[in-house]
């Protein structure tokens, strides 16, 4: 529910907020959020307190500012490839990921890797097939 959602995003937040330069490291992210889940929120069941559900939150809180940073300027790289691949499906899933980005981690699970490296690779195989078609 979104009321779960809040409480996991603000247990987050302030997880970030402790180390917002360097995080808490990749793999102290949801031992800490159980952590903090059980003494902010010890009626929450376990099953709950396993992810922030908000990229943007998880990578600031694992590895800080600093990843954000690399991560926004990977993510929006592809506005300034050249050439520019198109295409609705292209955009579409890049503002569909975008979008899931606030309210899940998605890069936490395998089938969103998945779906990331599927979104670059198709990407850079339209991008080499235009350079192809230009030459």
């Amino acid at each position: 529910s979104f009321a779960l959602r809040l409480v996991l995003w603000k247990s987050t937040w302030h997880l970030a907020l402790q180390k917002p330069w360097f995080g808490h490291g990749m793999g102290h992210l949801r031992p800490r959020l159980a952590e903090a889940l059980e003494q902010n929120h010890p009626g929450l069941e376990a099953r709950y307190r396993l992810n922030p559900h908000q990229q943007w939150l998880s990578l600031w809180a694992m590895g800080g500012l600093p990843s954000v940073v690399l991560f926004v300027l990977g993510w929006g790289a592809v506005w300034f490839w050249k050439p520019r691949p198109v295409g609705f499906w292209f955009f579409g899933f890049w503002f569909l990921m975008s979008f899931a980005f606030l309210g899940e981690d998605v890069l936490d699970t395998q089938a969103g890797l998945y779906q990331l490296t599927a979104f670059w690779v198709l990407g850079g195989l339209h991008t080499i097939n235009s350079q192809g078609h230009e030459a």
